[in-house]
């Protein structure tokens, strides 16, 4: 008997103590947890993209230069605040089509955001932040989406 690795120990089953070998019974709770998530987080996109609003529909025209923001201009912001809406709320309904849509709205919008918050935010801190704030939440969306669609396949 080798007094460094005695015979009488049990093997090993993990990787320390606090291991513990998933259970497949537990994929159902997760499940629906995520759905959770998914659900909270496009209402979060949602909500935001109300709060960002003014912003958005610059009646003065300071942001952009002008004199007034064009109907044109107003016209396309509404647009798309309703076609999101419409998007999140037949995502929220289970609807598949519609949840690769917001997946893929949720994708471009930060790939489109993500790499103009630092110029933004050498000209105003304020815009930079509801950007930030703004990419964050379609961020999450994103991963909590993409992670329900992968366990629900």
């Amino acid at each position: 008997m080798n007094p460094f690795s005695p015979d009488d120990d049990p093997p090993v089953s993990g990787i320390g103590p606090f291991w513990r070998k998933r259970d497949l019974v537990d994929l159902p709770g997760d499940a629906r947890r995520l759905g959770r998530w998914v659900a909270a987080s496009a209402c979060f996109v949602v909500a935001w993209s109300l709060v960002e609003l003014p912003w958005e529909i610059d009646i003065t025209g300071s942001a952009s230069g002008g004199l007034t923001t064009s109907g044109e201009e107003i016209a396309a912001v509404l647009a798309s605040k309703t076609l999101l809406f419409a998007i999140v709320g037949l995502a929220l309904q289970r609807r598949r089509a519609a949840k690769y849509a917001l997946l893929f709205v949720c994708l471009m919008s930060v790939l489109a955001m993500a790499p103009e918050i630092p110029l933004e935010y050498a000209h105003s801190p304020w815009l930079a932040t509801l950007s930030g704030v703004e990419c964050l939440g379609k961020l999450s969306t994103f991963v909590f989406l993409a992670l329900d669609l992968r366990v629900k396949r």
